[in-house]
């Protein structure tokens, strides 16, 4: 285990003192140049300047027990002071190399943002497009203006014309409702599958969680081919297409009551767009936020 360099600036001042008690207890085996008696002060000033390898001779060891004192601490002087500087350095060289892994990782977060935000200039448009499909199926004929609104607080009653045709002029009038929703929706779900594979967004939890939900939601509950066989049923005239309209206007939107019913996908679909709804809304304003923000 590697010390910080406090800790060894710490001992090689702790030996200072260790051996300058050691000089003093050995006082009678080392030469004064005055001539006068070792003293502790003294001793203190020759384990200075004998730890620094300075040495000026004005204090001398007589004995081989003193010289090997002395020695001794010149040796464990130069070692630790080696010891200081290689850990001062390898303490600088960690902390430069941390604010460069830190300058890094910010100018990777900053391109990876601008890409992402440069993305949503694209998928702005997918999403657009996703909610007026996701208006069109939940707005009836005879809510719709002359210009589409979406209401996050459409009943289950709202969807009665989904099995109609779409009216949006980018169609040719010959797609449902339903399946026009699920074209905008299938769209939506490869952008969102490109962000998770492409962008980093360990910085931005809230919206990494969001799309993941997006997605499980959309998978869980994708009742397209059930809902295509409803519209799909004329050989009786359309009375059981008729049927399950007539049930959505009527009912309450109860999966428990009618667990296995002809209406059960149209309930499971309303269920998933409510939470695809307060997702897409969530998203979208998420990344606005970064875009505000950036």
């Amino acid at each position: 285990m590697k010390l910080k360099p406090w800790m060894y600036l710490a001992t090689y001042i702790s030996l200072i003192f260790v051996f300058a008690l050691l000089y003093w207890l050995w006082s009678n085996e080392i030469k004064t140049f005055d001539g006068e008696e070792l003293s502790f002060p003294k001793s203190l000033y020759f384990s200075t300047v004998t730890i620094t390898t300075l040495g000026y001779g004005d204090i001398l060891p007589l004995t081989k027990t003193t010289m090997a004192i002395v020695a001794s601490e010149v040796v464990l002087g130069i070692v630790i002071i080696g010891l200081f500087l290689s850990s001062l350095w390898q303490s600088f060289a960690n902390r430069i190399e941390k604010q460069q892994g830190m300058l890094i990782k910010k100018r990777l977060a900053e391109q990876n943002l601008h890409k992402l935000l440069s993305f949503y200039s694209y998928l702005s448009v997918v999403i657009n497009n996703y909610k007026l499909a996701l208006c069109e199926v939940t707005t009836p004929l005879d809510k719709r203006g002359s210009e589409f609104k979406l209401n996050i607080d459409f009943q289950f009653s709202d969807l009665k014309d989904m099995f109609g045709p779409s009216l949006l002029l980018k169609n040719s009038f010959n797609k449902s409702v339903f399946n026009n929703y699920y074209s905008n929706l299938e769209l939506v779900l490869l952008e969102f599958k490109f962000i998770l594979s492409n962008f980093d967004l360990t910085d931005h939890p809230e919206i990494h969680a969001n799309i993941i939900e997006f997605l499980r939601t959309s998978k869980e509950g994708d009742v397209k081919e059930a809902l295509e066989s409803i519209n799909e049923m004329n050989s009786d005239d359309g009375k059981m297409k008729k049927l399950v309209i007539d049930m959505i206007e009527t009912i309450e939107p109860n999966l428990e009551k009618y667990k296995s019913n002809l209406v059960t996908p149209v309930i499971i679909f309303f269920i998933v767009l409510k939470k695809q709804t307060d997702l897409i809304l969530t998203i979208e304003k998420d990344i606005g936020n970064l875009k505000t923000h950036s």
